[in-house]
């Protein structure tokens, strides 16, 4: 009895799970041994076992393999697009405007008539003044607001008098007040001093160069403190330094310089990867350059390579881009301010429509940007964030046709009929609803744990379910339906619950009206519905056997 109720549970759950799907295999069942199934030990066969193997439905996102696109999107219409992004290539503000560590050194001199006036009196007041060219990597500086920035000073001397330093930088401003600061020395020992300066305003057109200058101020006054006088010689030395140097905002002129300039990048279009044969096309594919800037400076960009490459034609040159890109570039009025723009590759400027349909592997690309590629026009600026940007998007809208377009997919497998000393059939149905514009012709292989073919669901291999009609617009109208049966002999049901995988093969065809293969379109909604059920008439043990 244990044996019997135990067919009996999976027959009960195997029919519930069949209603639940749709899958009707009543025509295969005999009812009133399910109503006996209580005297099932009377009989050697039992009914038919009937358990669901698959009940989905597939939409395009379940067929295509996203990893293969950067993203699948929808447009306005429900179409559906395949987009791949290329590397993004930027540069940021900063690396087009490195700031080194700026350092000073020199030594006061007290002049004959300084010492004497000191000599005579108990104290002397004396400046000078000295311009530190702000070195940068390339480029002029007329002003720069420092994001932050160390000053550092060391004094030093020998004289045995008090000494006040007072440093300034006139064109250093922040809040309306100029940078200064007071060091002491005392009796001939040496002082240190410090401060940060991030955030100051530096204003380097007040020098003899016209830009890159820091004009410095020192006010030094002494103090007699003994009776000793001061000699020729007498001198206050100092070594400054400016450290950490990090712009906010930058004015002045960066030349003519290369902005990017690097090796070939590689887009892959994995969407071709599973096709063995056949022919596929996509209706007008587009290449997207996007290309944003925030750098006030006029930039050319230009294209050194830009191909594709596939199996059938090997390298393949694409043409459409201009020669030269010129890049918008914010005015003094939109200082911080990001400008885009974009081309666009399509069937009609380009010959990107024959590109896609040698189902490329790839699309190589090189190009470069350069800065001011006429010269000096204008006054260049840039922030420490603006930056520079390209990306490459290949869309393929889903919109076009399919001949002989053949793709794989394996999926695990586990068929266990239980624990049966003999079978009498095994047969299995496959109910399929289809509102996708295209013609399905399907195999199923079964695979060992090796992954060599073990058998095959269809021989010979035939039609499986066409396409619904389809408008003047390229979408469907309704769904079309196909069930199909096979049945499997004993030796061959035993070969196949050794499986562990499926193989499924297809190959697509757009539907042809005669020899004319319209254009159709992928949309959202549309569906695949498969509803697969095996049914096997088996020999149990029964009570006494």
């Amino acid at each position: 009895m244990k044996e019997v109720n135990k067919l009996r549970n999976r027959l009960f759950l195997g029919l519930t799970l069949l209603g639940i799907g749709g899958l009707s295999l009543s025509s295969c069942l005999d009812q009133d041994l399910v109503k006996d199934i209580e005297d099932i030990k009377a009989a050697r066969w039992a009914p038919e076992l009937a358990v669901p193997l698959v009940n989905s439905e597939l939409t395009l996102s379940d067929l295509i393999d996203e990893a293969n696109s950067e993203y699948i999107s929808v447009d306005d219409e429900q179409l559906i697009h395949l987009i791949y992004r290329g590397s993004v290539i930027s540069i940021d503000g900063e690396d087009v405007i490195y700031t080194r560590n700026q350092s000073i050194s020199n030594v006061l001199t007290f002049n004959p008539s300084e010492i004497a006036e000191f000599n005579l009196s108990d104290s002397v007041v004396i400046e000078r003044d000295f311009n530190l060219f702000y070195d940068v990597n390339y480029g002029d500086i007329d002003s720069m607001l420092m994001k932050s920035l160390d000053w550092s000073a060391s004094y030093s001397t020998r004289l045995d008098h008090d000494v006040v330093v007072e440093f300034s930088l006139p064109s250093a401003r922040k809040d309306g007040a100029s940078f200064s600061n007071t060091a002491i020395l005392n009796g001939g020992q040496s002082a240190q001093a410090s401060e940060s300066m991030g955030g100051y305003l530096f204003d380097m057109t007040q020098g003899p160069n016209g830009t890159n200058d820091l004009p410095t101020k020192f006010k030094v006054t002494l103090r007699k403190t003994g009776l000793s006088i001061l000699g020729a010689g007498s001198t206050i030395n100092f070594d400054m330094h400016f450290d950490k140097n990090k712009f906010h905002k930058f004015w002045g002129y960066v030349g003519m310089e290369d902005l990017i300039n690097d090796e070939a990048d590689t887009l892959e279009l994995n969407i071709f990867d599973d096709s063995d044969d056949g022919e596929f096309t996509i209706d007008d594919p587009r290449i997207k350059l996007i290309y944003t800037n925030s750098f006030g400076i006029p930039t050319e960009a230009e294209f050194l390579q830009f191909k594709s490459f596939s199996k059938q034609t090997g390298y393949t040159d694409i043409t459409g881009f201009p020669t030269d890109l010129n890049i918008p570039y914010p005015t003094p009025a939109q200082f911080g301010e990001t400008l885009s723009d974009s081309i666009v590759l399509n069937k009609t400027n380009s010959n990107i429509g024959a590109v896609i349909s040698s189902q490329p592997e790839k699309i190589i690309y090189q190009f470069e940007a350069s800065t001011n590629p006429n010269g000096r026009e204008q006054q260049n600026f840039i922030m420490d964030t603006s930056r520079l940007s390209f990306y490459l998007d290949f869309d393929l809208p889903l919109r076009g046709t399919a001949d002989g377009f053949r793709l794989e997919q394996d999926e695990d497998f586990d068929l266990d009929l239980g624990e049966t000393v003999d079978l009498d059939y095994v047969m299995m149905r496959l109910y399929l609803e289809n509102d996708f514009p295209v013609d399905l012709d399907v195999q199923i292989y079964y695979l060992d744990d090796m992954g060599a073919v073990i058998d095959s669901l269809f021989s010979p291999r035939d039609l499986l379910i066409s396409s619904p009609p389809v408008d003047n617009d390229g979408r469907t109208i309704g769904f079309t339906t196909s069930i199909h049966d096979v049945n499997y002999s004993k030796s061959r049901i035993e070969a196949i619950e050794q499986a562990k995988q499926i193989r499924i093969d297809a190959s697509i065809n757009t539907t042809k009206d005669g020899q004319t293969q319209p254009t159709v379109s992928f949309y959202e909604d549309y569906g695949l519905r498969v509803q697969l059920g095996v049914a096997a008439r088996v020999l149990i043990k029964t009570e006494g056997e």
